[in-house]
C-alpha cells in the first residue's frame, strides 16, 4: 500500500511540475507575442527616422562636395609645389 501510495504521489508531483512548466511557457509565449507586437509597433517609426536620416546625409554631402573638392585641389597644388621643390634641391 505504502509503494502505491508513495507512486501516485511521484506521479502527482510530475504533473504538478509540468503544469508549472506549461504555465511558465504560456506566460513566456504571451510575454513574447507582447514584444513581437511593441517591436511591430515600433518598426514604421525606425524607417521613417531612418528615411530622414539619410535625406539629412545626403543634404549634407551635398553642401561639403564643394568644400571637400577645393581641398583636395588644395592639396595636389600642396603635392606638386613639394615635388618640385624637392627636385629643386
Amino acid at each position: 500500500m505504502d509503494q502505491a501510495k508513495a507512486f501516485f504521489e511521484t506521479q502527482k508531483q510530475h504533473v504538478m511540475t509540468w503544469i508549472a512548466a506549461v504555465k511558465r511557457t504560456t506566460a513566456g509565449t504571451k510575454q513574447l507575442k507582447e514584444a513581437v507586437a511593441n517591436v511591430q509597433q515600433a518598426v514604421p517609426e525606425v524607417q521613417a527616422f531612418a528615411k530622414d536620416l539619410q535625406i539629412q546625409v545626403e543634404k549634407m554631402n551635398f553642401k561639403n562636395q564643394p568644400r571637400l573638392d577645393r581641398i583636395a585641389e588644395a592639396q595636389a597644388r600642396i603635392q606638386t609645389e613639394i615635388a618640385s621643390l624637392k627636385k629643386k634641391k
